[in-house]
């Protein structure tokens, strides 16, 4: 009888250190190792190559920011030169 063998590669992912405790947490919780997880999402990503991101919320600075990025109605500020663009930020 003839085993069959599965090569494996390694791969390294940067993360913060609380995502990956929180992942490894939510897969035990399922009752697998974290690699399952991330294997199968390998798998479904090369299946269906695209990337569904959820809005953030943003911070109160980056609220801040977009207010401040925004004209009395609403709307993205544009500007017609640079002059009015610095003297803007000022």
């Amino acid at each position: 009888m003839k085993l069959m063998t599965t090569k494996t590669a390694i791969l390294n992912v940067r993360t913060d250190a609380k995502t990956k405790k929180a992942a490894q947490k939510a897969a035990k919780e399922l009752g697998v190792p974290l690699s399952t997880v991330i294997n199968a999402s390998l798998r479904a990503f090369v299946q269906n190559p695209r990337i569904e991101l959820e809005p953030l919320t943003p911070n109160a600075k980056t609220a801040r920011a977009l207010r401040a990025a925004m004209n009395e109605k609403g709307e993205r500020k544009t500007y017609t030169s640079m002059e009015d663009f610095l003297a803007d930020l000022k």
